[in-house]
């Protein structure tokens, strides 16, 4: 049986590149008030454009309150827990690479020897830890 060789497959030796990353958080069912607030910012910029200021002071009123509302309810976004991530890398190997790592960070042991072989230089893993 013959196989073909993915010239991708070859390279990439090393941790995985990742390009860019997408954390999902959880917002605790808040997502639809802070789309509300969202929406509300872009209609006070449209009415400040507009030069319609009755229109202005009461959207900045709804703003307000809702910005309070969830100032009072939420964790500042970086500290709301992570629910899933989402990764995009370069190559086929990389992507190959990353579920290698993460399949082996869920085992406590090997978790405990990344992090020593990290600190040392040694290894390096993309996953969070």
């Amino acid at each position: 049986r013959k196989l073909h060789k993915n010239p991708t497959m070859l390279e990439a030796t090393g941790p995985p590149k990742v390009r860019e990353l997408v954390l999902v958080r959880d917002f605790n069912g808040k997502l639809e008030k802070i789309r509300t607030k969202a929406m509300l910012a872009q209609d006070v910029k449209i009415a400040t454009y507009c030069k319609d200021l009755k229109t202005v002071a009461k959207k900045q009123k709804k703003l307000d309150k809702i910005t309070i509302r969830l100032e009072k309810k939420l964790k500042p976004e970086e500290e709301l827990h992570v629910v899933r991530a989402f990764a995009i890398v370069n190559t086929q190997q990389d992507a190959q690479n990353l579920i290698m790592d993460y399949r082996f960070s869920t085992y406590s042991l090997i978790r405990l020897i990344q992090q020593c072989l990290g600190s040392i230089g040694t290894f390096e893993c993309c996953c969070p830890q």
